[in-house]
Formats: structure tokens, sequence, C-alpha cells
């Protein structure tokens, strides 16, 4: 008689592809690494396996509540690197369809959820523009504040870690980023000023608060402001000198190209813009990252630039002189050998790791690619497809 075969199960790891809209490195924790996806979920790096772990799968079910796998923001709390925070939802508009937004909160890096709340909003994940900055903003100096922006009805505050909701007075309905400033940056004493970016090309996009979100004020001068070129920005940070660099552009992207664009630096004190436009082609440019530990270092993506391809820019100068730094090195197809000819796309986000300067991470319609050798040179330097 034949005896029955013995099978041994293990997961197929297949590096599927797909828009991975951002990543967010937590910035007082060494390795510690979020993805957020359109349709897909939100991820959390396992640093001992170097492999993505998911987090919130077990979203699903009857009346489309598949839609809160789109994570539009994530947040994360500077001060205790337990607490996350995702808002979910894939599509504005006025339609029953299309769910409000649920906030979701950890207290253990997204491994359990303390239930959400449903403050009465919507956040557009698979919408046009959910590649542009993140939208929560976290006080870093009390993580019980925190600020978010919404798709459709402008700035919301929570004192509570995030377990109820007010809407501030901010002024416009859609936001791209909302960013705190550090220490170094001008603000009332010990409170942090707060940066956040209207989606609006009104001529009035950038906008400051000084006492958390209750007030709010139009920054002066900024490169938004052009009357007939009016933008808005998409993404922001901060280096190591307190000195803000933006992305600019009339339209936030991945599938809508802008006329007019631009890449400029805000001085450390809040009163000098400077335009440091890295060398142009077809499209324009989208995700930025300055160098929390480097003054001067910043990396920039260029967005539906289909030739000759989108690239990534690299200034160890502040953006006086930009050097190619994607097309010129190498790419790996990591664990994904389908991966060898995708080429990379809808490039919205760009991120350097602020405890390593030579370590880097863009998004993409496929998924993500990673280098560890950003500062090499030529093909020295290598991205790695990072599914």
């Amino acid at each position: 008689m034949a005896r029955a075969q013995t099978y041994s199960w293990r997961t197929a790891e297949i590096g599927g592809g797909g828009f991975v809209t951002g990543t967010v490195f937590h910035p007082s924790e060494p390795g510690l690494v979020y993805a957020r996806t359109d349709v897909g979920g939100i991820y959390r790096l396992d640093a001992d396996t170097n492999r993505w772990l998911a987090l919130n799968d077990d979203i699903g079910g009857l009346n489309n509540e598949f839609q809160h796998l789109g994570v539009l923001s994530i947040g994360v709390d500077p001060s205790d690197a337990n607490r996350l925070y995702i808002a979910t939802g894939q599509y504005g508009g006025s339609e029953s369809w299309k769910l409000p937004s649920r906030i979701y909160r950890s207290t253990n890096r997204g491994d359990t959820w303390i239930g959400y709340t449903t403050p009465g909003f919507k956040m557009a994940g698979n919408g046009e523009g959910r590649g542009t900055g993140e939208r929560f903003a976290v006080n870093p100096t009390n993580g019980a504040t925190i600020l978010l922006g919404t798709s459709d009805q402008g700035v919301w505050r929570s004192t509570d870690h995030g377990a109820t909701w007010t809407k501030t007075s901010f002024p416009f309905t859609g936001t791209n980023f909302l960013i705190y400033a550090p220490a170094i940056a001008p603000g009332p004493g010990p409170a942090r000023r707060v940066y956040a970016a209207a989606n609006t090309l009104t001529g009035q996009s950038f906008w400051l608060s000084d006492d958390n979100g209750t007030t709010w004020a139009e920054v002066p001068n900024h490169p938004g402001k052009t009357a007939g070129k009016e933008m808005m920005p998409l993404q922001g940070s901060f280096d190591a000198a307190g000195v803000f660099y933006t992305t600019w552009a009339d339209a936030t992207g991945p599938a809508n190209y802008a006329t007019d664009y631009g890449v400029w630096k805000m001085s450390a004190d809040g009163g000098t813009w400077t335009s440091i436009l890295p060398p142009t082609g077809q499209g324009f440019f989208a995700g930025i990252s300055a160098d929390p530990r480097v003054a001067g270092h910043v990396v920039v993506t260029t967005l539906l630039r289909w030739w000759p391809g989108d690239e990534v820019y690299r200034s160890t100068n502040g953006g006086a002189t930009w050097t190619a730094a994607l097309r010129t090195g190498t790419r790996s197809a990591g664990n994904s050998p389908w991966s060898s000819s995708a080429g990379p796309h809808w490039m919205t986000d760009i991120d350097i790791d602020p405890f390593n300067s030579n370590r880097a991470i863009f998004n993409g319609g496929f998924g993500l690619f990673q280098t560890t050798t950003l500062a090499s040179s030529g093909t020295a330097r290598t991205w790695t497809f990072f599914n």
C-alpha cells in the first residue's frame, strides 16, 4: 500500500509590485521604517530579516471596507517609537460609497491597533496627490498633540494621542503635507513652528502656525505666489542646519503633468527663498529629502520623466550643484528577478535614513528601491529593488 507523502509548506516570496506611495523613517530610532500603499495597506520593515511585515491585512469585508487598505498618511511620534498612527481611505468626494477615513492608533508599532476613530473627513489614499508628503505631524515636544491634513476638510487636531479630533481654522480644504520645524528653526519659545502645504493654486499654498494649529498665517514671499504661475508645495524636508528644502508644482502627480514647477530652499530663519532647480527635462520634481545629519546634503526625484527615464539628483552643497544618482548607478533586482525590466517611475517620494547618510529609499509604481551606497559614484552606487 502506498504511503501518503509528507509536505512542507512555507510562504512563497514573489516580491510583489504595486504603488508604494511613501516611506517614513522614525527620526529617533535607527532601523525603524514604515511604507504605505494606495490600495495594499501599511508595512513595517523587520530589520533582522530585511523583510516588510504587513500591519493591517485584517481589514476588508463587506460595505467597501477594503477602502481602508488605502493609507494616505503615516504618523510617528518622535518621542515614543512605539506609537504609530495611520489615516485610511481611498477616495475623496461626496459619493456615499466613498468611505470616511479611519484613524488607527497603535502603541506597539502596528503589531495591534487600539481600534479606530472616524472623525468625519475623507482621505484619498488612491487619488491624485497620494504621493505627496505626510499629512500627519506629531508634536516633537508633546506627543499627545497631533495635526492631520485631510483631503477635503482642512487640518484637524488631537490632544489625546488621536482618540478625539477637532477641526482647526486652516483656510483650505485639501492638504499636501504638514511638518514641524526642528528646534533650530524659528518659533515662540519652546513651541515648534508647524508648516502646512495647501492643495490650492490660489497663490496661498504655504502656511505656518506657532500655536499647534489654533491660528494660521501664510508664509510670506513663498515661491507659489507668482501671478500666472501659482504653485503648491509637494514635499518638504529640513537639513541639519534647519534649512527647508521643497518641491513645488501646479500639479501633484502621479498622473497629471505640471506646467510650472521648481525646487526651492528656505533659509533657517525663514526669511530667504532660493531656487535650486536640478537639470530639467520632461516631467517635474516631486520627492525630496534633506539629511538631518549633514547640512546641505539633499536628494530629489523627477516625476513623469518618461524619456530618457526618471532620475534621482543628489547635492552636497545645498543645491548649488547636482549629480545624477540613479541612471548612472547599478540596478539590482534584489529578490524579484522580474523587476530587472521594470523602469522606476511614479517616483513621488525619497527619504535619506536619518541615521545613515549613505542609505536612501525611493518609491515607484512597482515598489521601492534602496541604496546603501549613496555617496559612491558611478556604477559603485547600487539601487536594489526592495520589495
